[in-house]
């Protein structure tokens, strides 16, 4: 283990370079293929005449030089940022502890930043060849990692998938092996902790690994579920303060537990879902939501006064979302967002913008003065109100009270990129905090300070 402690502010500000952003829409006309959303990001110093602030200003960026891969972001006990995944960076943030790396070679890291941004401790974990911390839970004194290796040396040499006791400081009490044939059924996916101590993993179905999978406290596996036969992908799980835990995410199935839900829906495309299960993994209740072509949720928050709320983008005015959309055009997405009690009842559906351009939720939050703060990326003049020919992507964040209504909306020139997957966040009443991955594999933090 190689650690570095110190005491002044290390991050460094980001203000270099602009970049093309995301996906060519998909010219198909054929109506089983789903188109995806498509951001112009515009070149160096050309922006629209929106008087917009630039989204690089709330933004510092993290690490070294080199490939920093952030897998894992949870909050420390003293409100500060653990964040946990690989580098093959030995300068900037890492100087001084990361070793000259091999082509395709990297160590593990975790690194302790404050509540004010400051960097408190960096340590990488490892040996000689590629080591990786997937995922960081908190435990009762410290923190739980779960990671892999195929180094035959160093802090994990004899443990191919492991589980690692940290103490608060960053340094490792003690290592235990995973079964490796589990791999699939951990890494890349998301891992939490119940309250009975076992552990539940939720991703993607496939021919090779379940939906979901519930373990003991060492990670034995206790229980399966799947959802039956078609393309089912986790997008949020949140514990479940009346006991169990909720998963939402996208299906293309129309088998199994989602059959009758959308008979209707096209090849290719996919509906939204949102499911309850108790802590040994039955599921009580689940709601598929979409009509025709893709509908799809992108976050998942669990309100304080127990209901759900998932955030995403419909492409379809029929179905749930009949009369609440213009006509239907492929690849114009609205943003919707959807409230359910915690029986599973729908309490209300509400759609925005969606009439001349692209959306992208990137999370949606409750704030603790009971606001909602929603995120995301646009090229929707309608949500922006702004002329209707300009066909840039901005940043946006809207404000609105716990019904989804009152919509006050922020815009922010998209000059650095960020990804719309894959990132932490979190609100309170006068911050929101953003901590993820660019393209580039920097990774950034970002900053907004709520009015």
């Amino acid at each position: 283990m190689k650690n570095h402690v110190v005491s002044r502010m290390v991050l460094k500000p980001y203000w270099a370079f602009i970049i093309t952003l995301l996906i060519v829409m998909s010219c198909s006309t054929e109506p089983e293929s789903a188109s995806p959303l498509s951001f112009y990001a515009p070149e160096e110093n050309v922006f629209p005449s929106q008087d917009f602030p630039n989204i690089s200003d709330y933004i510092t960026v993290i690490g070294g030089s080199d490939r920093d891969l952030l897998n894992s972001v949870i909050q420390s006990p003293d409100d500060g940022y653990i964040l946990a995944g690989n580098t093959s960076s030995h300068d900037g943030d890492f100087e001084g502890i990361g070793r000259e790396f091999r082509y395709d070679e990297y160590d593990a890291f975790l690194m302790k930043i404050n509540s004010n941004k400051e960097i408190e401790w960096v340590r990488t974990y490892g040996g000689s060849d590629r080591d990786t911390f997937e995922h960081i839970l908190k435990n009762d004194d410290g923190y739980t990692v779960i990671g892999s290796s195929t180094s035959d040396d160093g802090d994990f040499g004899d443990h191919s998938l492991f589980r690692a006791d940290i103490d608060l400081d960053g340094r490792i009490r003690s290592v235990h092996s995973i079964d490796e044939s589990l791999q699939q059924n951990i890494l890349q996916r998301q891992v939490q902790q119940l309250e009975n101590g076992n552990y539940v993993s939720v991703g993607s179905s496939s021919y090779y690994t379940e939906f979901l999978t519930i373990f003991d406290k060492e990670f034995n596996p206790l229980t399966t579920f799947d959802f039956g036969n078609g393309e089912v992908h986790a997008i949020g799980m949140v514990q479940d303060s009346n006991d169990g835990f909720v998963v939402s995410g996208n299906t293309k199935s129309k088998e199994g537990v989602f059959e009758g839900m959308h008979d209707d829906l096209r090849s290719g495309h996919s509906n939204a879902f949102i499911g309850k299960f108790n802590q040994v993994g039955e599921l009580e209740w689940i709601n598929s939501y979409g009509g025709l072509e893709t509908d799809e949720v992108h976050s998942l928050i669990q309100t304080r006064n127990g209901n759900y709320l998932i955030a995403g983008v419909n492409q379809t005015n029929d179905g749930d979302f009949e009369g609440m959309g213009g006509e239907f055009q492929r690849g114009i997405n609205q943003i919707f967002l959807i409230k359910i009690d915690p029986d599973g009842k729908t309490i209300w559906k509400k759609t925005y913008g969606g009439s001349g351009g692209d959306n992208k939720v990137l999370s949606i939050h409750q704030t603790n003065d009971d606001q909602l703060v929603m995120t995301g990326v646009t090229s929707d003049a309608n949500l922006m109100e702004i002329d209707n020919s300009i066909t840039y992507a901005f940043v946006f964040m809207a404000k609105m009270n716990v019904e989804g209504e009152d919509m006050q909306i922020e815009g922010y020139n998209y000059d650095y990129q960020i990804p719309s997957h894959d990132l932490w966040s979190h609100a309170s009443d006068s911050r929101l905090i953003m901590i993820g991955n660019s393209h580039s594999l920097e990774i950034y933090f970002l900053d907004f300070e709520l009015d």
